[in-house]
């Protein structure tokens, strides 16, 4: 009741704030601009196009219509000034967007001349103002696109004899097409597009300048004819009659490659150095082989052919631009060097000016980033509600065996504050000791920038930018309620095939969990027979193959939508199955086949996790995500392992529970009991819109639905089953608000989220919103972003 009227004075006081005119700063004859509205008689054209051509925006909203900044600016300008109204208006308000006409008629025509270049040639406007109360005003630009203009025939005018097979083999390629309506943005694109197929084709001086478009709208019926002139380049001459003259367009074959592994820009002509010639066999040609020049005045710190390698032009090949940027990929991806460029000189001995081919030598500048690297973080943790102090130790040597394997290793401890179950399994306070958790690992790992088998690496296609992953760990926890050690070990492959899809492939998992439970946790566990519970909370063993799908389309560096999938796909246990059927090993009482005294699982998982993000501008982006999977377990033990099951709530999930606290289904747990709570089936979906508040400042609002079910009928779970007709009533549902503070090395987050619908409560009961307390509120306390 407390926070309800918390909550009431709170908006009460929001309201009051919001009553207050954002235009009182605004001078007498001027008008506040509140908002532009777009009238346009098509829907061939982005309205959000036209608005960013708009010169005037006004004052930016929070959640889309509360305007902050111009409220904090308000209010650091009222009155006398001190340090926290300039603070106010200086720093974090935001001035007045005060109209002005002049700029409201650029953008009208910024409008139209955006439409002329869509293939509306007639396109017409007019701008209303619409004076309000209180020194506002709204701007409307009326637009009439009218019959858009249709391109009816494309030629090609090509000065150079001997680029005009290449273009007309790539036309089918063209992004300017008959019947489509005339677009100036599609005539750039293809002009990009026409350049960068020469310059694949050898032309490596070709540039987007000699390619220009003429467009004939006299053909009435609103289409027009498209000329395509590509114009070769022009050169000075002795001859004072004709000083300039066309020349044919060049193609160049790759030379030499010069490679600097340990290249210094301060000191790299003050010493002599030496040049070695390494010599790669070429898969392509039988006996031949690719030359590369390493130069130095040391031997390389990484073994050369690790570098060829990551090199994807060739000599005697053309010069092709998607080469030399898979180049910069490739050796980037080494993680051996802190500066890399590629310069290419066209070879003294092929500059006659009667020659149409000329040879490129390159040079391949390496600069080396330290070999090993040291790294001491600490950390506030809060798994699941409880704070603890977390430390680790990273180690690396970039390149251990010389062929640029990463080797890593890491140490880490943390303390932790976790209440405990009384002996009537009730949560209990905390102990006396301020800190009842430990936990302590050490993990290894090494990464290999090839495939680990035995083929040679000239075998698999460059671009594919293959690596071996191999990984162990140990890691000792001490709860209140149990002592755990689990042993983890993977080997792997990585490769990629294409800038955008990702793939990873573990032929071997092997995780291994020692559990010696606490006499009365286990008293307590055994109270409830339930068999999956019990063997939660026993020693079990996985040895699995893992494969998993990754789809990104973000580019670093733009603001715009992208897309992120990915797909996991796991089983375990079927090889040792059969090896003991074959053997004929003898079974325990449960029917289960033992290794090493353990029971080993045997299953097959599936899970995926959808994100698109809406990036509405630099400050707004909303982000839709849905996530779900599904373990079934069979043959040697019929119950997922703990550590592979799934798991709702916490700081990276449906944030309004504490980790392990919601679900199964709609069970309730009446008895007052807090066991971690795991299924077989999982489903979520969260919203999140961020915003910017003030520079490292950033908010969030979010709504977060799913659960977990179990794939069968439990007796002690009453409610915990999916069932087809039902699931949908058991979903959970949470929301909140969130604060971010980004450092742009990393975020730090802190989530508050209560729930709005428990599937725990009676059917007509599950909508909670009205029974708000403050002690349902969920604070989250995390490390980057939720998803």
């Amino acid at each position: 009741m407390r926070l309800s009227y918390n909550i009431f004075f709170i908006v009460l006081g929001l309201l009051l704030l919001s009553a207050c005119s954002i235009s009182r700063r605004v001078p007498e004859g001027q008008y506040l601009l509140t908002k532009n509205r777009i009238k346009i008689d098509t829907r061939d054209v982005s309205r959000s196009d036209l608005d960013r051509l708009i010169r005037q925006q006004p004052n930016r909203r929070l959640l889309g219509f509360y305007r902050f900044h111009l409220r904090a600016y308000n209010l650091g300008d009222y009155g006398k000034e001190n340090r926290i109204k300039k603070t106010l208006k200086n720093t974090i308000g935001e001035p007045p967007v005060i109209l002005d006409t002049v700029m409201a008629i650029t953008s009208l025509n910024q409008q139209l001349l955006y439409l002329n270049n869509k293939g509306f040639f007639n396109a017409t406007g007019h701008k209303d103002i619409s004076f309000r109360r209180r020194n506002k005003a709204v701007v409307t630009y009326n637009l009439k696109a009218g019959q858009p203009y249709i391109v009816n025939d494309i030629k090609y005018t090509i000065e150079d004899p001997n680029i005009v097979p290449h273009i007309f083999y790539d036309t089918i390629n063209s992004l300017i097409q008959r019947g489509e309506r005339y677009d100036v943005n599609v005539m750039q694109k293809e002009r990009e597009r026409m350049t960068k197929f020469l310059k694949n084709r050898g032309y490596y001086r070709f540039s987007r300048e000699f390619i220009r478009f003429e467009v004939d709208s006299a053909l009435g019926h609103h289409a027009v004819n498209i000329n395509v002139l590509v114009m070769s380049p022009v050169a000075k001459t002795t001859d004072s009659i004709e000083p300039l003259r066309k020349v044919p367009h060049r193609r160049y074959i790759i030379n030499d490659i010069y490679v600097y592994p340990k290249f210094r820009a301060h000191r790299q002509d003050a010493q002599k150095l030496d040049t070695m010639l390494v010599q790669i066999p070429d898969r392509r040609q039988e006996g031949a082989f690719n030359n590369y020049f390493f130069v130095g005045s040391e031997a390389p710190h990484i073994n050369s052919p690790v570098i060829t390698q990551s090199i994807f032009f060739r000599q005697g090949r053309f010069f092709n631009l998607e080469d030399v940027e898979q180049t910069y990929r490739s050796l980037s991806g080494l993680r051996n060097f802190r500066f890399i460029n590629i310069h290419f000189f066209e070879n003294k001995d092929t500059l006659q000016d009667d020659l149409i081919m000329r040879a490129l030598d390159s040079r391949i500048e390496l600069t080396p980033l330290p070999l090993l690297y040291y790294d001491i973080a600490t950390d506030v943790t809060n798994s699941g509600g409880n704070l603890g102090l977390a430390g680790n130790f990273s180690f690396q040597n970039r390149n251990l065996f010389r062929n640029a394997e990463l080797f890593s290793l890491r140490l880490n401890g943390a303390l932790e504050a976790q209440r405990i179950l009384s002996d009537d399994g009730s949560e209990d306070v905390y102990e006396q000791l301020p800190f009842n958790t430990v936990e302590a690992g050490v993990s290894i790992g090494l990464d290999i920038p090839q495939f680990l088998i035995p083929v040679s690496q000239e075998r698999f296609p460059k671009y594919f930018r293959p690596k071996t992953t191999i990984r162990s760990g140990l890691n000792y926890q001490r709860r209140p309620d149990y002592t755990r050690y689990i042993f983890n070990t993977s080997f792997g492959y990585e490769w990629s095939e294409s800038s955008s899809k990702k793939h990873m492939l573990n032929p071997l998992e092997i995780s291994s969990v020692k559990i010696t439970p606490d006499s009365s946790f286990i008293e307590i566990v055994n109270a409830i027979r339930d068999r999956r519970l019990q063997l939660s909370y026993q020693d079990h063993l996985s040895v699995s193959l893992k494969y998993s799908f990754i789809y990104n389309t973000q580019e670093v560096g733009k603001i715009r939508d992208f897309t992120y999938f990915r797909g996991n796909i796991e089983t375990s246990g079927n090889v040792l199955r059969g090896i003991n059927s074959l053997l004929g090993s003898n079974q325990d009482e449960f029917g289960s086949y033992k290794i090493f005294n353990i029971r080993y699982a045997q299953y097959i998982k599936l899970d995926v996790d959808y994100r698109y993000y809406y990036v509405l501008n630099k400050h707004n982006t909303f982000v839709f995500r849905t996530a779900g999977g599904i373990g079934i377990p069979y043959g040697n033990l019929r119950v997922m392992p703990f550590d592979k099951s799934f798991f709702v709530g916490g700081a990276n999930g449906i944030r309004a529970w504490k980790l392990f606290q919601l679900g199964p289904g709609s069970y309730s747990d009446d008895s007052g009991m807090r066991l971690y709570r795991t299924g077989d089936i999982y489903l979520e979906s969260n919203v999140e819109y961020r915003f910017d508040i003030y520079k490292l400042l950033e908010g969030a609002l979010f709504v977060d639905a799913g659960n977990i079910w179990y794939r069968e009928k439990n007796e002690q779970f009453p409610g915990a089953e999916f069932k087809l007709d039902n699931f949908y009533k058991q979903i959970a549902i949470g929301g909140g608000f969130g604060l971010r503070l980004d450092f742009s090395f990393f975020i730090v987050r802190l989530d508050a989220a209560i729930p709005i619908r428990d599937p725990a409560k009676a059917p007509n009961d599950r909508w909670v919103v009205n029974n708000m307390k403050m002690s349902r509120v969920n604070f989250n306390l995390g490390i980057g972003y939720p998803f």
